[in-house]
């Protein structure tokens, strides 16, 4: 219903373009203002090695463009190394794919005996993202 009078809104200012209907979302009653990661969105991810875990660090935007890399750094770490700690907290944004990346992950990880954990150290978007799919309570998360 709010979005629907949002959209009135926007067609009656036509001319303010669709800046403003997103300003007017933001400043609604009740929704929060989105605040963007601090990063600059481009993606990376390193494995770095420390003591008998092999750390993959991801930063940036998890999204469709980068997921197959994110999937295939992870792959190769499980292969090789048997104890994974997946470092999300510079990871600004996660999409479906970028979970799926996860969760392929985990069971490739439980296929090889391995040990794989998750930081619980994450951005409020990326946590969200875990909560809403129930993910927070079925991936492996370190304590």
């Amino acid at each position: 219903m709010i979005f629907k009078e949002l959209d009135e809104r926007s067609r009656t200012r036509g001319e303010q373009g669709a800046g403003s209907l997103d300003r007017e979302r933001r400043e609604e009653p009740g929704m929060e203002a989105h605040k963007p990661f601090s990063g600059d969105g481009a993606f990376s991810v390193r494995a770095e090695q420390h003591g008998d875990a092999l750390v993959i660090r991801a930063s940036g935007e998890l999204d469709l463009s980068v997921a197959d890399k994110f999937e295939a750094e992870l792959r190769q770490a499980i292969a090789k190394d048997a104890s994974v700690f997946i470092d999300l907290s510079k990871v600004g944004f996660i999409d479906s794919t970028g979970l799926r990346a996860l969760v392929v992950a985990a069971k490739l990880a439980t296929m090889n005996e391995g040990n794989l954990r998750i930081s619980r150290s994450l951005s409020p978007a990326v946590e969200r993202a875990f909560e809403v799919t129930g993910l927070a309570q079925t991936l492996p998360f370190a304590n």
